[in-house]
């Protein structure tokens, strides 16, 4: 930390002792006032200093630019005279002040890392609960992704199933309607058979059907029966 400038040549002036004459003190104070000339003209870089350049600056290297200014402000004031320059002693003394209170609070706040730790921690404790979130997330989302699969392809073998049972319906509608057709054949044939006759029991008329057109019919159906049968196989919803 910068030291504090007022301890120097500040102290040697009194605030009532006018400033130095070129006609009382020409002699003694000719090598110091060349010296003072010096020191402010190897300095010009102070006078250049912009606010950018100050805010890129740490709070210790900000500060010693600026006692640096009052140490030379205390060196100018030599070069004033009467009232003017005890005035300005105790103004430089309490800049240097204020500029070394500043740098030592500056320093104080950003050394203090407790805050800055216990933000880490707290961001290091979300991350952590964040990471299980996620890890949890994928975890269920892998699953959920296996049902789905599943569920696919329990669909894709239902839709297989509807298909077979749509064939087996086709079938049964065409089985069906070959069977009215031959029971239709049946019926016309019953009706237009010339080999009926007549039966006379006691003297009463009775109509009898030949004992091959009972054979034709059982036959008929007998065989649409097994037909059906042998065309839907196990499938066939066709009762018995």
């Amino acid at each position: 930390m910068p030291t504090n400038l007022g301890d120097t040549d500040l102290a040697d002036a009194d605030s009532d002792t006018p400033g130095p004459s070129s006609k009382s003190k020409k002699g003694p104070n000719k090598p110091r006032r060349k010296k003072i000339i010096k020191d402010i003209e190897s300095n010009p870089d102070l006078d250049e200093v912009t606010y950018d350049e100050l805010l890129s600056m740490g709070a210790n290297d900000a500060g010693a630019v600026g006692l640096k200014c009052m140490d030379l402000l205390h060196e100018m004031r030599g070069f004033c005279q009467g009232q003017l320059n005890g005035k300005m002693k105790p103004k430089i003394h309490a800049a240097q002040k204020v500029i070394n209170v500043l740098i030592a609070k500056a320093l104080s706040s950003s050394g203090d890392s407790t805050p800055l730790e216990s933000r880490f921690r707290e961001v290091t404790a979300n991350l952590e609960t964040t990471k299980g979130e996620l890890a949890r997330c994928k975890m269920e989302n892998g699953t959920l992704r296996t049902e789905n699969m599943n569920l696919r392809s329990e669909i894709a073998a239902i839709r297989v199933e509807m298909g077979k049972i749509e064939e087996v319906r086709l079938e049964n509608e065409n089985l069906r309607r070959q069977m009215r057709e031959v029971k239709r054949d049946l019926q016309n044939l019953k009706k237009t058979d010339p080999r009926k006759e007549v039966v006379s029991i006691g003297g009463s008329r009775k109509e009898g059907k030949p004992k091959s057109q009972d054979r034709l019919t059982s036959g008929a159906l007998r065989w649409l029966v097994h037909r059906g049968r042998r065309h839907l196989g196990p499938r066939s919803g066709l009762s018995r």
